[in-house]
Formats: C-alpha cells, structure tokens, sequence
C-alpha cells in the first residue's frame, strides 16, 4: 500500500495535519481491521526514508528510521 501525503509546510497547520490524519486513516482501513492488527506499519517518507510505526499501550505512537534493505 502507498500512501502519498506530498510534502508538508514550514509550520505546523492544524488543517493540513487533520486532512492528513483521515487521509491515513482512509488508506489504512481498507487494507486493516481489528482482526488483522499488525505490531508495526512501514511508511515511506516523500525523500524515500522508511520508517516502522509502532503503538504504545497507551497508545502514543512512535517512529523509528529503518534502512532500506534490513529485514525487520
């Protein structure tokens, strides 16, 4: 799944980061569901960086960069 969220302001814009958000949420709920949860989620960034989203119990979420080619 590929999700293009372009390239994002200077500052930070409350309305960009909500349209962002359900722009996530939209791609993620056609390909996830509670019954097929997942511990992490790559995303790639517009400059082709990885990064692995996890969840915390509290449900903070947290990214860490992953070098393209390293199996997780």
């Amino acid at each position: 799944m590929n999700v293009s969220l372009g390239q994002l302001g200077d500052r930070y814009d409350p309305e960009q980061m909500r349209r962002r958000t359900e722009q996530i949420e939209r791609a993620f709920t056609q390909v996830l569901s509670t019954e097929t949860a997942s511990a992490f989620a790559l995303l790639v960034a517009p400059d082709q960086s990885v990064w692995k989203v996890t969840v915390d119990a509290a449900g903070a979420l947290h990214t860490t960069k992953v070098p393209k080619g390293v199996p997780l």
